[in-house]
């Protein structure tokens, strides 16, 4: 993949040239987040995020995509279970 001759798009904002060219990498490599990272010369850390940041849903891991699209009450409800929880943990 040749990331060096990379040409600014008249139009195109700088997000949706990121988003694009992550796309456009991963699809390249199958996926694979640690060659991407290493062809687009940023860190995996910085891809996951990214995949996270444009939702990029078929990049994402099965743990990343299930926080994804859990809804915030559930989030919420799930956070209030574990401090019960702990709670009832400490009284017992």
């Amino acid at each position: 993949m040749d990331t060096e001759n990379a040409v600014w798009v008249p139009g195109k904002n700088k997000e949706s040239i990121m988003k694009q060219m992550i796309f456009d990498c991963l699809s390249y490599y199958k996926g694979n987040k640690i060659k991407a990272a290493k062809a687009l010369g940023i860190s995996r850390r910085c891809i996951i995020y990214s995949v996270v940041k444009y939702g990029l849903r078929e990049f994402m891991s099965k743990t990343v995509l299930n926080e994804y699209d859990t809804p915030p009450e559930v989030k919420e409800y799930n956070a209030m279970l574990k401090v019960q929880s702990k709670y009832n943990a400490t009284i017992n």
